[in-house]
């Protein structure tokens, strides 16, 4: 595949390639700095694996354009059982993004790549969600059978 190529990708946790790992985590030390402090300094990981993260990414070869994570959650209210899901870790690298017209809303091919909206990976996101969820007002719970 050649860099100019964006398609989306989608891993589990442990499948997430450590180049992209490394790449996010990057974007991350410097979008949140807040959340590598202390302990959290040096830490390998994206989200807490206790939430089981699953990874949304357009990429241009190994390069990040854009990564969300949905994460999810067992909720006891109750005693009846959620399970719950939610987007976290959103980013597009602006500097690809404007440079190659992928920011843009623009309904057609910019200089020959497909243009990907930063809202598209949350779009990845509500469809793989709408797909594998049951149907529920709110899209983001629903009850764990027994």
């Amino acid at each position: 595949m050649t860099s100019d190529e964006v398609r989306l990708v989608e891993f589990d946790d442990e499948s997430l390639p450590a180049v992209l790992r490394w790449r996010v985590l990057s974007f991350l030390r410097i979008i949140w700095p807040e959340g590598f402090t202390g302990e959290l300094r040096y830490r390998d990981w994206i989200t807490n694996p206790v939430y089981q993260p699953y990874n949304l990414l357009y990429v241009a070869g190994d390069l990040v354009v854009s990564h969300l994570e949905i994460v999810q959650r067992l909720l006891d209210h109750e005693g009846v059982k959620y399970k719950a899901y939610a987007p976290t870790g959103v980013l597009t690298f602006p500097r690809s993004a404007v440079r190659d017209g992928l920011a843009s809303s623009c309904s057609g091919p910019a200089d020959g790549l497909r243009p990907v909206a930063p809202t598209s990976v949350l779009s990845a996101a509500s469809q793989r969600a709408r797909a594998s969820m049951p149907r529920v007002p709110a899209g983001t719970c629903y009850q764990q059978p027994a």
